[in-house]
């Protein structure tokens, strides 16, 4: 089987689905293809066999809307291609690319809600729906995002695939025990106390000073530290903060971490707080961060959104907490004294949440989509043409 993931970004940037989905296909023995933007940055993890890579300057981009010109050259680079299916991971202007060539299977891939306002999400929703109208199948991370897209029905053209990630790099064991205490040591933590890590975004829709809110709730419990990392508008005001409530004696924020090495600051870490604002636009989003502690071992405490309680068993491998200071600080400090508890659980549910290991994704639920998607065309008469 032949098959091309295409996204307007980077491989190996910004979204590791992007990254690790190729990658699972190739190892499973699928002939893989990649177009994507230019990667400045030129890291390259090593490529399994099967893996091919090409990449596509984006050029000028206008409002999240992605040039024709670079929509006509992945069309062109498709052709040569020839792929069985062409996974499209959802962009504005991806409508366009099933119309310039038809003959493979074509799948949406929706991974991300809007989250803007509540109607400016509705809107980015519909416009979602527009674009997937061209393409065979839709596949998106969460039902609710599903039904807020494709309506209650939606299940006629979606399929929900979840976010994963890699557990053999996010795992407790990963972590050479010298290795944790010199990090521990780094971020700010000493032998005896209690790590709190929390990895994400730093914008005002997520609401991120409300991490320091609850740091200052537990400020009685001595040994309990902070490592917060991220990017974003707020992360220089959040920097500020520290300093304003003068709590840097027991709160570490820093800038944004390599993706690659963040399995590594989870390891040094003992609790794992996978805050995400419960309102809309948030509720079916869930958290990448929150299934990669779990996977690093982890407890984690997390608002009680639809898409946390998707990972997070409440009261086993974690709390899920109404959405305030108050009550977040309340649930952590229930885990603070249960750690080890919280911490044996989440290493006894581990083998049930390695459905979320983008390999057991890849084998149990995307190459058995494309299967059917491929079968439903051989059963139309209409299957793509090898170019010779």
């Amino acid at each position: 089987m032949r098959i091309c993931h295409v996204g307007p970004i980077p491989f190996g940037e910004d979204l590791p689905d992007f990254e690790e989905q190729p990658r699972e296909l190739a190892r499973a023995g699928a002939d893989v293809h990649v177009i994507c933007a230019e990667n400045r940055r030129r890291e390259d993890a090593t490529r399994p066999p099967g893996l091919t890579i090409h990449e596509v300057g984006l050029g000028r981009t206008l409002r999240g809307w992605v040039s024709p010109r670079w929509v006509r050259h992945v069309s062109t680079l498709l052709k040569e291609i020839s792929p069985d299916v062409v996974h499209v991971y959802a962009f504005r202007g991806a409508f366009l690319l099933p119309l310039l060539f038809r003959g493979p299977a074509w799948v949406f891939d929706l991974r991300t809600g809007s989250i803007a306002s509540r109607l400016l999400a509705t809107i980015g929703n519909w416009t979602s729906r527009f674009e997937s109208a061209s393409y065979d199948l839709c596949l998106t991370i969460h039902e609710g995002l599903a039904s807020r897209v494709w309506g209650r029905n939606y299940r006629r053209v979606c399929e929900v695939v979840p976010l994963g990630t890699d557990f053999g790099r996010f795992n407790p064991t990963a972590v050479d025990r010298k290795d944790r205490m010199s990090l521990r040591r780094a971020i700010g933590f000493r032998d005896q106390d209690v790590g709190i890590i929390y990895i994400g975004a730093f914008d005002k829709r997520r609401k991120p000073s409300v991490i320091l809110d609850v740091a200052e709730r537990l400020a009685d419990i001595r040994n309990l530290r902070w490592f917060v990392a991220g990017y974003g508008s707020e992360t220089n005001a959040l920097i500020q903060q520290v300093e304003a409530r003068r709590i840097g004696g027991y709160v570490r924020v820093a800038e944004r971490i390599d993706y690659s090495r963040a399995h590594l600051f989870y390891g040094a870490a003992d609790i794992g707080f996978a805050y995400v604002p419960a309102t809309y636009a948030y509720d079916c989003q869930p958290p990448l961060k929150t299934i990669e502690m779990l996977a690093s071992g982890l407890p984690v405490v997390a608002t009680a959104t639809r898409g946390n309680a998707l990972f997070v068993c409440d009261g086993e491998t974690g709390l899920l907490s109404p959405d305030s200071s108050k009550e977040l600080a309340d649930h952590l400090r229930r885990v603070v004294d249960g750690l080890q508890v919280f911490r044996g659980n989440v290493l006894r549910h581990r083998p049930e949440l390695e459905r979320y290991s983008w390999k057991r994704i890849v084998a149990d639920q995307l190459l058995p989509i494309y299967a059917r998607l491929l079968e439903r065309q051989k059963r139309t008469g209409f299957m793509p043409v090898r170019a010779s």
